[in-house]
């Protein structure tokens, strides 16, 4: 009798084992770990934790390797910004270098025709460039180097319209223009040169202006070589054929070279 159970036992055991083993090998399969040595492994620690487990590990090796591919893409994002700063960086800062040595090369040509000149000191020579800025609606006239007795001087930040003064005018007939001003006559002088009562009121009050275009191979006009003294008479055809002379060494400073493709 007791050996009939323990046989029924058995048999029931085998039974479960059989079909368990059965759906271990299914899922095996589906894992593509089906091998004759599952039959040794299965039979010694239990199919039950051996499935978990091998399900568990596959979850975690494809989430551990999409992570991988994240981190991959997040650092090569990364160093392309870094590398896409850093020709920024580098742009502005040669740009800003560009630029530095552009004001310069200005000043000292600016020195350069003061010298050239020889006017008497007396006469209190001030050698202005005027650069072109047509970023607004009317183009307007600014300075970019001065030189006055003395050397270069800190430049103005008054401008005038391509309308108002010798400058203007110098620039709307691209060419050279000689204006000698009447002791006392200053304001009426420059309300006749497009200045308004009050700004004509703000300016400086000179008595001869010298002034010649600034214009490259395309005859645009990129500037105004503005030359002052005190006193009426400073400047003549002599003085205006060396100006007209020197003008053109300054094109390849007032050249932009984003506009130029340099």
């Amino acid at each position: 009798m007791g050996r009939e159970i323990r046989n029924q036992n058995l048999g029931w055991v085998a039974a479960v084992t059989s079909s368990v083993s059965s759906g271990a090998f299914t899922v095996m399969a589906l894992l593509g770990l089906g091998h004759p040595v599952w039959d040794v492994v299965l039979s010694a620690i239990g199919i039950g934790p051996l499935v978990a487990g091998s399900l568990y590990a596959g979850r975690t090796e494809k989430r551990y390797r999409q992570e991988l591919v994240g981190i991959a893409e997040e650092r090569a994002a990364h160093q392309t910004e870094l590398a896409e700063s850093r020709v920024v960086q580098h742009k502005a800062q040669a740009k800003a270098e560009i630029a530095e040595a552009r004001h310069r090369a200005i000043e000292m040509l600016c020195d350069v025709v003061y010298r050239f000149l020889k006017i008497d000191e007396v006469h209190g020579l001030r050698v202005t460039l005027l650069e072109v800025d047509n970023s607004s609606e009317v183009a307007v006239l600014r300075q970019v180097a001065r030189c006055q007795p003395g050397g270069p001087c800190q430049l103005s930040e008054s401008s005038m319209t391509i309308h108002q003064g010798v400058a203007g005018r110098c620039y709307r007939k691209i060419a050279s223009a000689i204006v000698n001003v009447p002791p006392g006559e200053f304001i009426p002088s420059m309300l006749d040169l497009g200045f308004l009562h009050d700004e004509a009121k703000m300016l400086e009050a000179r008595g001869s202006y010298l002034c010649c275009p600034v214009v490259n191979e395309r005859k645009d006009v990129l500037g105004v070589l503005s030359l002052d003294a005190l006193h009426p008479g400073a400047f003549d055809a002599d003085k205006e054929a060396i100006a007209q002379q020197v003008t053109p060494l300054f094109v390849q400073w007032l050249t932009d070279p984003d506009r130029e493709g340099l």
